[in-house]
């Protein structure tokens, strides 16, 4: 798809970004897995927004379950105490960016509670 839209990776074209993932979910006649879109939280709500119009949803998000995100934290917790010195990380960045990973999944969960879309743990 980004080839075929010529996407580029930089701020300006994010809303392009997600007219375009909304183009192909609208040109679509199945439904669509999209994958590591790299998606926040406010794109989510526009790309909703944004296929609400033509009366379409999102209708599950899939987030890793807590198994995998401990053990990404693990792994990226051993990695640090192997490597910290070629790391460019600060000594708790491993922690702190898998406590916003989980603020994050909180808040998509609270926003999606009462409606159509589902957060799926898998």
């Amino acid at each position: 798809m980004p080839e075929k839209y010529e996407y580029h990776s930089s701020k300006e074209y994010q809303l392009k970004k997600l007219e375009y993932i909304s183009d192909e979910i609208m040109n679509s006649e199945y439904n669509i897995l999209i994958c590591n879109t790299g998606l926040s939280i406010t794109d989510f709500d526009t790309l909703s927004e944004m296929l609400k119009l033509h009366e379409l949803a999102i209708n599950k998000i899939l987030i890793p379950n807590e198994s995998k995100r401990n053990k990404k934290l693990a792994d990226g917790q051993e990695a640090y105490r192997n490597h910290s010195r070629w790391l460019h990380f600060y000594p708790g960045e491993i922690e702190d960016i898998y406590n916003e990973f989980e603020a994050e999944i909180k808040s998509l969960k609270t926003r999606c509670e009462n409606t159509e879309t589902k957060i799926l743990e898998i």
